[in-house]
């Protein structure tokens, strides 16, 4: 009897190692990383912007209740590390993203990320940096201020390309123009290889794709407002959640539990 237990034993424990395997990579096939996609922080805005703009109370509120449900925020390079690299993601990686450059975004969302210490990704329109109204309809950062809130390590800046038009209207040479010259001037006035990029309005074709990966860029989002991302998707097709000035806390965690569930059961494949 007391052989046979033995047996037993010794088998189990020759056969821990490939459980623990199998159940890693079931683990790994199964993360989802969700982008959730703000714009401008505004105090007051009319109801017909609400997808562009929220206010500084409300954005608290939603970075209260994500870290309420076990998100942890992560940068597009984690991501990018998790991808190619298997590097480890926590529990509940959650990316969150702005699109313009607004001003808002530094005096507004910056000390509020900075005091939860929360990551953001910033795409930037190169062509606005530091502008202000009337030559903007909201006031946009400056360099300066860019490279303050990288020092943070908790903010990272992408490009929204030069003109923030559709570049899937553009004749080649002027879309190719267009996403490089975005990328040299982030490149040269911020001091770093920028490898991030995000298509204004989600519209490009197959050659904008092949064309950024062509002037670096190594990855791109669109804006689809549906699913959420897992270790699978495109580099190049990243999916990103528009979060309205309208949504409660609630709202968006119900959002992104939605699109998640949606993601693992095959609907956007």
């Amino acid at each position: 009897m007391i052989k046979k237990l033995l047996t037993l034993l010794l088998s189990a424990i020759l056969l821990m190692p490939t459980i623990s395997v199998f159940a890693e990579e079931i683990d790994t096939n199964q993360v989802t990383v969700p982008i959730i996609l703000y714009h401008a922080i505004e105090e007051n805005y009319p109801d017909e912007i609400s997808n562009l703009a929220i206010t500084s109370k409300l954005f608290e509120e939603h970075m209260q209740a994500l870290l309420k449900h076990g998100y942890t925020t992560i940068s597009f390079q984690e991501y990018m590390d998790f991808k190619f690299n298997n590097a480890k993601l926590p529990e509940k990686p959650i990316i969150i993203a702005f699109d313009d450059g607004y001003l808002s975004n530094y005096t507004k969302a910056y000390p509020i990320l900075l005091k939860y210490r929360m990551k953001a990704t910033i795409f930037i329109v190169a062509s606005t940096v530091g502008k202000q109204y009337p030559e903007v309809n909201y006031a946009h950062f400056t360099w300066d201020q860019a490279r303050t809130m990288i020092n943070s390590g908790l903010i990272e800046i992408g490009s929204h390309t030069y003109y923030h038009n559709d570049v899937s209207q553009y004749s080649s040479e002027k879309a190719n123009l267009d996403l490089r010259l975005s990328k040299y001037l982030i490149d040269t006035n911020l001091g770093f290889n920028c490898k991030l990029l995000a298509f204004p309005y989600g519209l490009f074709t197959e050659e904008n794709q092949q064309q950024a990966l062509e002037a670096g860029y190594t990855l791109s989002c669109k804006v689809g407002d549906v699913g959420v991302n897992t270790k699978d998707t495109p580099i190049t097709e990243l999916k990103r959640l528009t979060i309205f000035g309208t949504y409660t806390s609630e709202n968006v965690i119900n959002y992104i539990n939605v699109q998640t569930e949606r993601e693992l059961e095959g609907w956007y494949n």
